[in-house]
């Protein structure tokens, strides 16, 4: 029937197949939506598309490798508590599996601001 190596091997069959829409996705989303200028068709592909694509893939599959390791932080019955089994590091965890997952990791990254130097 269901032997855990078969889920596992779902699991990343599932994750690798999402993580390509992701990355497609992301390829698609420049093309069509990128900013305009002065960008000849060839160089807005390879510098801009392809990047996002890369972005997106990685992002995604990051993600199911954070719900992975949440799944077995949080399922943890050692005697002593590990650093992995603190509730921040399980929700970060969660919340990085799913915005990676959902294709909104790129787009929250960009949000990111370092503190000024002034």
């Amino acid at each position: 029937m269901f032997t855990l190596a078969n889920i596992s091997c779902w699991y990343w069959l599932v994750a690798l197949l999402m993580s390509a829409f992701q990355a497609y996705r992301g390829y698609k989303l420049q093309s069509l939506l990128g900013g305009g200028g002065q960008w000849a068709r060839v160089d807005r592909i390879v510098l801009l598309c392809v990047a996002d694509m890369f972005t997106y893939f990685f992002c995604a599959l990051s993600g199911f490798y954070s719900l992975l390791l949440f799944y077995r932080a949080a399922n943890l019955n050692s005697a002593q508590p590990t650093p992995m089994e603190h509730p921040a590091v399980l929700i970060f965890l969660l919340a990085y599996g799913v915005l990676g997952i959902t294709g909104k990791l790129p787009d929250t990254l960009n949000k990111f601001k370092l503190p000024s130097s002034e």
